[in-house]
This record gives C-alpha cells, structure tokens and sequence, in this order.
C-alpha cells in the first residue's frame, strides 16, 4: 500500500518563526537586540543561513518580552532569597537581643517600605521620536506612541478611553506598558506610576482617608468612594450601549455585558454547566449539594436562595406587588407578571426549530422539544417508568403512595389527579360537554364519546 507524503516546503518568508503563522506584522528577529532576547527567552541558538522563518509576528513578539520581563524577575527575586537565606540566622540572633526594640523598628521599617523609591533612570534603547522619552523595551516604545496622535485626539487606541487632553493620554498609556518600574517592596506588585504605587500602599498601611459623609464607611481611594455614594443617592450613570440599561458601578456595567456576549467562563464540575458569574455558580452549587441555608421565620421552610425568602414570606403577608394593568390581577414576582401578560398580548417568543409551535414560556419549549427526541429525564425510582416533566412524575409517585390528594366536595372521593376529580364531578353537576358530531349525543367524558364514535364507523362497514 503505497502512501503519499506531503513534503513541500514553507514560505519561510511568510510566517512566524514562533507560532508558524502568517500574519500581516511581522519584525525582522535580526533586528536591534531581537536575537539577543530570543536566545535568552528560549535558549534556542539562531544562525543566520538555518534556512528557517526570520520573522516574529507582533503578538509573539509582545509575549517574548513578557517572558523576558518575567526571567529577568525570577533572577533578580532568586539573588534576593539567597541573601535572605544568608542573613536569616543573624536577624534572627538579633530579634532575639533587642526584643523591646523590634516594635519600633518594624513600624520604621513598615514606614520604610511603604515610602516611594524613585526607580534609577536608565537610558533605553528605544527612542520616541517625539518627545525624546527613551523606553527598555520596543513593544512600549510603540505603546507610547498612542500619546502623540496624528489628530490630536486624546483617544486610547488600545482600550477606546477618551481623555481630556494629551498629557492625561499620555499618563494613561503607561498602564499598557509592560515595563512598570514602581515596585511595592511589601508585595512585590509592580506599578507604572507613582501614584498608582502611592494608592496601593494605603492599603498596607490601612489607611482609608475618604470616608462617606453618610454611612461612615472608608475607602482606599477618592473614585471608590465616588461610586459608594450613587448607592446613597441612587444615581446610575453608566449605560449599556445594547439595552440601554443603567448601572451605578463599571462593574456591575462589565458583569452585565456577558449577558450580551454569552461569556461563561465558570464550570460546575458536577453537571458541566456553565456560568458567567462566579458567584451563581456558587448558587448553583446548592442545588448538588441541597443546601438551603435560608430560612423563613414564620414556617421554617428552608431555601437555598436569600431572595427566595423575600418572595416566599409574600405568601404569609398575602402581598402581591407586581398587578396586571389590563385585568389587575396581582403576583408575588414580576416574572410570573411577565408571562401573565403574554395572555393579553399573545406573545409567544419561544419558536420550536423543528416544528415551528410558537411557545409563551421558554420553559414550556424545552418540554416540547422533548416530543421531538422523546427524551424523558424524570425517571420513578420504584417502577421502570419515566416521565417528560417532573409534574407527570409527581402525579405518578402518588399511586405507588397511595395518596389522594384531589377530594370530591359532594361525596368525599379522593383522586390522585385533578382532572379526574374535574370529569367525576360532572356526575354530581350532570354536566355533559363532549358532543357526538355525527347523532348530537352527549357525553360527561371524552373517553365515553371516543367509544360512542366507534358505533358509527361499525354501522358504516355493516352499510358497506
């Protein structure tokens, strides 16, 4: 059996020699100190006849630096453990002497740390052409670049932030930059700006100079406290762009978003479902776990939800804020508000892809859908016996129980199901609403007309 191999060769020209793809920007890895860090990042040597890819794309390049950045991190923290690991026995001979004095020092060394050191100013290889600032790495060379536009206009090209001039711009850009030279000596985290490392090393030192005129609470920073105060005065500022929906905080804008994105980035690792906050996932959890840690006060029904409680205590209060505007009946939850008024309108959103049944509740098309690839999930755990919703099981575990729950108020009969004390109380009532088409006769059950009907197709084979 003869097999073919394909053995062209690539363009070489054409793609990265990092991730092997063609891409529309690519730098020359011959160029300024590109080789350099290439070899240091990788380890791989480079020679200048190997016949391979003498390109990097710009994303592969951007990452390079980050693993430069990173390396040079590792080493410069590995020197600091060796010397710590040196000095440890002596600082701790020394703790063990001046106790008394160890209180005072470790404030003045708190103050010490938490004091701003202005980082040396080292000439880097990479000059703007403008202003002449001088840059370690290209990659922020050209991030730099975003603050001298050829309109004017002080727009972040990288994440769409308008500002009021260049130099609020130009002060913005440097948190794109992937060398930040403002290290907290505390954490280690690094910073672009002195004053990003100025805020940060509050919270080291507990401090919480804005406080809220109304409710006393403390903040770190002045536009914290500016977004705590909207949930005093109500405002809510930020809008969506999609729905229109406002919100008082960028966060609850971002967390909104992914209801119009689709983003799920949380898993239960139970069942594989997916969810766009972590914290529904948490919800979500107690539905594997049966926690319900929630409890109602007047009957002790348990929940695993706060807000269930809060609509459920409705059923002892008997209030019923959300009304109908066209017939003013009155629900517990305005989702249940919602699909009563599809009543009125006839709105039915929910289209089945197969057969095109129109549906007024998205719940009610996925049990449809089960018509379709006759999945039923609700298995009886007594008898082999499964189910297309949970309510069909529910019925059908009461006639292994026994119970009877549906009592006829003429007799005392009890069914199991309501629709069978409904046909047994037309025996009471004499009620008949199932009429033969064919001789006018009427029946108290659609069974009986079923049998009834069955008369008149045996007179017809006898005619024929």
């Amino acid at each position: 059996m003869n097999s073919e191999i394909n053995c062209s060769k690539p363009n070489v020209d054409k793609i990265c020699r990092a991730c092997l793809l063609e891409k529309q920007n690519m730098v020359s890895i011959y160029e300024t100190d590109m080789e350099k860090m290439f070899i240091y990042c990788t380890s791989l040597t480079v020679e200048k006849n190997d016949n391979l890819p003498t390109f990097i794309c710009d994303q592969c390049n951007t990452e390079m630096n980050r693993a430069y950045l990173f390396k040079q991190l590792c080493i410069q923290s590995y020197f600091k453990l060796i010397e710590m690991k040196n000095t440890y026995d002596e600082a701790l001979e020394q703790s063990e002497v001046q106790s008394e004095d160890n209180s005072k020092l470790d404030d003045e060394a708190i103050k010490s740390k938490t004091r701003i050191k202005r980082p040396k100013h080292n000439i880097g290889d990479f000059k703007c052409n403008f202003c002449n600032e001088t840059f370690e790495l290209e990659s922020d060379c050209k991030t730099h670049l975003i603050s001298h536009p050829i309109d004017n206009v002080p727009l972040c090209t990288i994440c769409d932030k308008h500002f009021s001039d260049l130099k609020v711009l130009k002060r913005h850009v440097r948190i794109h930059m992937l060398n930040k030279p403002y290290r907290c000596e505390i954490c280690e985290k690094c910073f672009s700006e002195s004053g990003s490392l100025t805020r940060h090393l509050r919270k080291h030192r507990g401090e919480k100079r804005h406080l809220c005129t109304v409710c006393g609470k403390g903040f770190y920073e002045a536009n914290v406290l500016a977004v705590h105060m909207r949930t005093h005065t109500g405002e809510k500022p930020i809008e969506c762009k999609i729905c229109q929906k406002k919100f008082a905080d960028p966060n609850g804008l971002r967390s909104h978003m992914k209801s119009h994105t689709g983003e799920k980035n949380y898993l239960c690792v139970i069942c594989n479902k997916l969810f766009s906050h972590s914290f529904v996932l948490k919800k979500h959890l107690r539905v594997h776990s049966g926690e319900k840690p929630y409890l109602c006060s007047v009957c002790g029904k348990a929940f695993s939800q706060s807000h269930y409680v809060s609509v459920h205590m409705r059923q002892h209060t008997g209030e019923l804020p959300y009304k109908c505007t066209v017939c003013d009946k009155g629900f517990t939850q305005n989702s249940q508000l919602e699909m009563h008024m599809r009543i009125h309108t006839g709105v039915k959103p929910y289209i089945c892809a197969v057969c095109g049944k129109a549906c007024a509740r998205s719940g009610d098309l996925i049990t449809h859908m089960r018509s379709h690839t006759g999945e039923k999930p609700f298995a009886c755990q007594i008898c082999p016996k499964r189910y297309v919703t949970s309510s069909h099981l529910t019925v059908h575990m009461r006639s292994h129980s026994g119970e009877r729950s549906h009592i006829c108020s003429t007799c005392g009969k009890g069914f199991i199901e309501g629709q069978g004390l409904k046909a047994h109380i037309r025996i009471h009532t004499g009620e008949k609403p199932y009429e033969c088409n064919v001789c006018g006769h009427r029946f108290a059950q659609s069974g009986a007309l079923a049998m009834h009907r069955k008369t008149h197709l045996n007179d017809k084979d006898k005619q024929n």
